[in-house]
């Protein structure tokens, strides 16, 4: 019979990242938690792992060479059968701002309407496109890598979202990881405990008596040094957060991506320290199938609409995202050129998203192309034009009141986007 001793629990359980392993899970949620301070916004990072179509999310209409490239999957211009909603300053009730030549020229795609009709005429809504990690391959092992460092893997160690975590004072006690795998993004902070898959199965498992282990436990980490301390905010964060009510909130659609966000909600409302979530939504790597452009059940079309229907239940359940930043990113766009299965191949550049009332309404970036092009005889990349350290940068700055060179050690932010109110 083996022996569990206080720090082979620890090292169990990872702390700093600390673990409850429950089973497997496809919703990944992470969630840091900050000392209280004056500046009491929260960030919920959206991951569309695989690759997301950012010429899909944010379709540039008004470029020719769009509609050449893409003659199946291209979404047509707004007041057409199944357009793309418009981005403009009359859209948006003057709201919003842009860059030089970009009103008119590209708007959302149709599935974003419950967003457009709410946070886009409130000003609260930002599009990014041409967003992205430069200068990377396609692969998305390397992207997802560079993407969850915050940069090269051998620069700085740990996930960004844990060195923004370390950066401020850290009230660790409720802290919670969802799905049996912590997320890069977050490795490395002190403050990141449990691990499952879904909020009614956050308990402690694997003992042949979980209650009276758990009570084992509580005993043996009732000391005060520090293994005992960090044993305790393990034991009580199960506790505490096995007790939240996990059902569906009322008004979010019964989706992954709907549960996934109810729960952040319940976390948020239920927990004051809870700071960070960071969630992640695969099957967005569309080489065949993605559906023709004015075909409002294609695939992509049909995940577009659970996102935001997801997002707009968030919205309306946290009153406009009222101290909310919500960015949504992928770690690489598509090809420009459509391939002949329907769907598109790894490209660069992406289309992200941020929204809630610490963001500015519009779009975002920097010298947006008046034609896309093809580099390549028989694919072409759209072109990385703003670093997405850029966004992250500021509102870790201006938002979060965390230091974004402790972030992001190894890149030069200085160049504003003028994102974060």
């Amino acid at each position: 019979m083996s022996t569990l001793s206080r720090r082979t629990f620890l090292a169990g359980t990872g702390v700093g990242v600390a673990t409850v392993m429950t089973g497997l899970g496809t919703t990944l949620l992470t969630s840091a938690s900050f000392a209280q301070s004056d500046r009491n916004d929260r960030l919920v990072l959206v991951f569309l792992n695989g690759g997301a179509d950012g010429l899909t999310i944010a379709p540039p209409y008004g470029l020719d060479s769009y509609r050449k490239l893409r003659p199946t999957l291209a979404v047509p211009a707004p007041g057409e059968a199944h357009g793309a909603l418009e981005l403009t300053a009359a859209s948006s009730n003057g709201n919003a701002v842009f860059p030089t030549g970009i009103e008119g020229t590209i708007g959302l795609h149709p599935s974003f309407k419950p967003l457009h009709d709410t946070l886009w005429k409130q000003g609260r809504l930002a599009v990014l496109p041409m967003m992205g990690i430069p200068n990377l391959s396609r692969s998305h092992f390397s992207a997802e890598k560079w993407f969850h460092h915050g940069g090269p893997a051998n620069v700085r160690r740990g996930g960004w979202l844990g060195r923004a975590v370390e950066a401020k004072d850290v009230d660790s006690k409720y802290t919670s990881t969802y799905n049996p795998n912590a997320d890069p993004m977050v490795s490395g902070s002190p403050a990141s405990v449990g691990v499952v898959n879904s909020l009614d199965r956050f308990a402690l498992t694997r003992f042949n008596d979980n209650p009276t282990a758990l009570n084992a436990l509580t005993q043996l980490y009732a000391g005060t040094d520090r293994v005992q301390q960090s044993g305790s905010r393990v034991i009580q964060g199960i506790k505490d957060i096995a007790g939240v009510d996990a059902r569906l909130r009322s008004g979010y659609p019964r989706n992954k991506t709907g549960q996934a966000l109810s729960e952040v909600a319940t976390l948020f409302s239920a927990f004051d320290g809870i700071r960070i979530a960071a969630l992640r939504f695969g099957g967005w790597d569309h080489h065949s199938g993605m559906g023709a452009g004015t075909d409002p059940n294609g695939r992509m079309a049909v995940m577009l609409s659970q996102l935001a229907t997801s997002l707009r239940a968030f919205s309306d359940d946290t009153n406009g995202l009222e101290n909310i930043t919500v960015m949504v990113v992928t770690e690489f766009g598509r090809t420009i050129n459509e391939n002949g299965s329907g769907g598109t191949d790894h490209g660069q550049a992406g289309t992200y998203l941020a929204m809630g009332s610490g963001v500015k309404g519009g779009v975002f970036g920097h010298d947006y192309p008046d034609q896309l092009v093809l580099q390549e005889p028989e694919r072409g990349d759209s072109p990385v034009l703003t670093d997405f350290r850029s966004a992250a940068w500021e509102l870790m700055d201006r938002r979060f009141g965390v230091e974004p060179s402790a972030v992001f050690p190894d890149f030069d932010g200085s160049r504003q986007l003028g994102l974060a109110r």
